[in-house]
């Protein structure tokens, strides 16, 4: 747990305020469907992090909050190809996560457990357990590290090849945003492995990181529409 159920509760609750927020201040922004998502899925996972530590139903909040977790990539990504005037049919980019969300909600030893600590969670699950079956884990593995990886790069070319300042400024900011959110978390897993089981509790430690910066493209993005 992100140090306690109560800090949990007050993140997915400031998330949820951030959320209602951006959508009153900046409308004219497409970012802000986006922005909004992606903030409404980060407050929903703290909200279940909050009930597996404060109710008896562990393997139904472990699911959802799997679930939610694993929608993130895809819609980073989709927002990426949005940004760069890329635009393949939505769906291509949730397939994955809509396979995964499947096995999660019908595979009946999804979950093996779920511990609140005083600090973080831990869960054993099929996809983050290193001794459960390795091709289903590398699957996933490579699905959430790919899709940060090329919405990365996408970003990095994009920012390169782009001339408007307000425009390279909101890439930026996005970039920084995800970097600051996801890179400490893996790296910790790649350091130390044993704790595989409490990604999801690193994660939510710098996932708020991920609200401001939605907050503030959306804000640099409804500026720019205004101005025009």
């Amino acid at each position: 747990m992100c140090f306690s159920p109560q800090i949990s509760l007050l993140t997915a609750t400031v998330e949820f305020v951030l959320a209602i927020i951006i959508l009153s201040r900046f409308k004219k922004s497409f970012v802000t469907r986006f922005a909004i998502a992606f903030i409404l899925l980060l407050g929903f996972y703290q909200l279940t992090e909050f009930m597996l530590c404060t109710t008896q139903n562990i393997g139904l909040w472990v699911r959802l909050g799997f679930i939610t977790y694993t929608f993130l990539p895809a819609l980073g990504l989709h927002l990426v190809f949005r940004m760069s005037n890329r635009r393949p049919k939505a769906i291509v980019f949730y397939i994955p996560a809509i396979v995964f969300a499947a096995l999660a909600a019908l595979s009946k030893g999804f979950v093996s457990s779920g511990v609140c600590h005083s600090v973080f969670i831990s869960v054993d699950l099929v996809f983050l357990n290193p001794s459960a079956d390795f091709i289903l884990r590398t699957i996933y593995g490579a699905y959430y590290t790919g899709f940060i990886v090329l919405s990365c790069f996408f970003v990095g070319i994009q920012m390169k090849k782009e001339t408007d300042a307000v425009k390279k400024r909101k890439m930026m900011v996005g970039l920084s945003g995800v970097l600051l959110a996801t890179v400490p978390a893996l790296l910790f897993i790649f350091i130390l492995p044993s704790f595989t089981t409490q990604f999801p509790s690193l994660y939510c430690e710098f996932a708020l990181l991920v609200a401001i910066a939605a907050y503030w493209v959306s804000y640099i993005d409804n500026k720019e529409r205004t101005n025009k």
